[in-house]
């Protein structure tokens, strides 16, 4: 085998370190993670769900992610396409009472009650907004911790869900 000189190795070494960089990772389907952290009422979350749902009514697709110690991360096939996207986030907390529901059978259920302490601008009235772009996203949210919780949202059937 010959010997290949200093200067073809140089210029070898230039196109592939020129090949590597670019302009971020790129995604084979136009889609990019996202990751970052939920503070609530000052402190790392401890459980919850950021969910990111198109502003566009067109709006390709939408994600959710798990929060655990205050960190949540999107990846493989929940990332989301680029774009202007609401975050909503939940988060419920035992309220320490009780309650009893019968189903349609009347079979007869008791289980904790769940309450959210995440005000509506952040829940299912979000008024926040994050665009997503190529590459990696960070995205950290600060959420007040409300003073009072905040009622279950209504049910198709008008009833508010969970609720005895």
């Amino acid at each position: 085998m010959k010997k290949l000189s200093t200067g073809i190795l140089l210029a070898l070494a230039a196109v592939v370190a020129t090949s590597l960089v670019g302009c971020g990772p790129k995604s084979p389907d136009g889609r990019y993670p996202v990751s970052g952290t939920v503070t609530f009422g000052g402190k790392p979350m401890d459980h919850g769900i950021v969910s990111f749902q198109p502003v566009d009514p067109d709006g390709k697709t939408s994600s959710a992610g798990a929060v655990k110690d205050g960190k949540f991360s999107i990846t493989g096939a929940k990332t989301l396409f680029p774009g202007e996207y609401t975050v909503v986030v939940t988060c419920e907390e035992s309220s320490g009472e009780t309650q009893t529901v019968t189903d349609e059978l009347g079979k007869t259920y008791t289980s904790t009650k769940l309450v959210t302490y995440v005000p509506e601008d952040w829940g299912v009235f979000s008024t926040h907004t994050v665009t997503v772009k190529e590459g990696k996203n960070n995205f950290d949210f600060d959420i007040p911790r409300g003073s009072e919780p905040t009622p279950p949202p209504p049910t198709s059937d008008g009833k508010t869900s969970g609720g005895a």
